[in-house]
């Protein structure tokens, strides 16, 4: 069956009325807060699960975070996204005169997709409602004409970022991980290292983020030129910074040795070697001069002591929650929108 009889076959069944078009844009308002929750149960979670896990936010804390800047990354940073969903993958002017086959279709990717997100979510599988919606539109679209109108060029764009994602955060992960395994956590004191690193830390989140948010970005937020761009950015980065260093190291500082004798009980109390518990990294580099012999550093031998120091718990809890609202502001503007 070629596109033209599929098309005259909707056609019947679907005349088309104003009536119909109401009842679809309805009907899809309905679908779209129902996935909408599922989006909120599985994708949001992925954003500020790190610091749930940490016990840096509460899921009370969490509910309220995720709700403004989800909806502020939707509403600044959507507009791109929407588009690319809306005429990007597919030749949207092939429905020319069967705009309701197009609605139709819409609404049988909205359907789709929030059914494959409950189907994850009770299944305890993170996957991603742009994933979903993306293989629901070329389904419908596949179904009514075929290969005739998919956009290959933009959807292989969008299936080479999904393999590349995972990979290119693994690889930022592990670089960041071993400059702070190597600088601040390997430390027999790790406090000063943490506080002196705090600012650079801070500075570089904003400048990512910043750049991110204002770069090739349309809807309120666009038609800003490349070097407002960077100097937005790195001016934010250097703001941020010198903030931290001015006013929350000392804070911090003083903070963390009021706190650290209450810190170190509590832990103590539920068996945790704290004295050991920093030095849980593997720094085979990094030998120790103690009462004149050489004491290589211990790595962790049992879950106890996988625990983490309670200064560097007190340091990274701030910059974990910052991290979060980011990806939280960024997760609205690509998925929820």
């Amino acid at each position: 069956m070629d596109s033209s009889t599929t098309i005259s076959a909707f056609s019947t069944l679907c005349p088309g009325t104003l009536t119909d078009a109401l009842l679809i844009v309805i009907f899809g308002f309905i679908i779209a807060f129902i996935l909408s929750f599922f989006i909120g149960a599985n994708d949001v979670a992925n954003s500020f699960g790190t610091s749930y896990g940490a016990k840096a936010l509460t899921l009370y804390q969490i509910c309220i975070l995720g709700s403004i800047f989800e909806t502020l990354g939707a509403i600044l940073l959507g507009a791109r996204v929407s588009e690319t969903i809306r005429s990007g993958i597919v030749d949207v002017n092939l429905y020319d005169g069967e705009e309701i086959i197009l609605m139709l279709g819409q609404l049988s990717a909205l359907i789709s997709s929030a059914i494959w997100l409950l189907i994850a979510t009770a299944l305890r599988l993170p996957v991603s409602g742009t994933h979903s919606i993306v293989g629901a539109i070329i389904g419908y679209h596949v179904v009514v004409f075929g290969g005739e109108g998919i956009k290959w060029w933009e959807l292989g764009k969008i299936i080479i970022s999904w393999f590349s994602s995972p990979v290119l955060s693994g690889i930022a992960s592990i670089f960041f991980f071993f400059i702070l395994q190597k600088f601040v956590l390997c430390k027999d004191d790790p406090l000063e290292p943490g506080l002196k690193s705090l600012p650079i830390w801070y500075s570089l989140v904003i400048v990512v983020n910043f750049f991110s948010i204002f770069y090739n970005t349309s809807g309120l937020l666009g038609g800003m030129p490349l070097y407002g761009v960077f100097l937005i950015s790195f001016g934010g980065g250097l703001l941020a910074g010198a903030i931290v260093a001015c006013f929350l190291v000392p804070y911090m500082r003083k903070k963390i040795h009021e706190m650290l004798p209450i810190l170190i009980t509590a832990q103590q109390t539920e068996s945790i070697d704290v004295t050991d518990a920093y030095r849980k990294y593997d720094c085979d580099s990094q030998d120790k001069e103690m009462n004149g012999e050489k004491e290589q550093n211990l790595k962790a031998t049992s879950s106890e002591q996988l625990e983490d120091h309670p200064v560097i718990v007190q340091l990274c809890s701030p910059l974990l929650i910052l991290s979060a609202i980011f990806s939280a502001f960024a997760h609205g503007g690509n998925d929820v929108r």
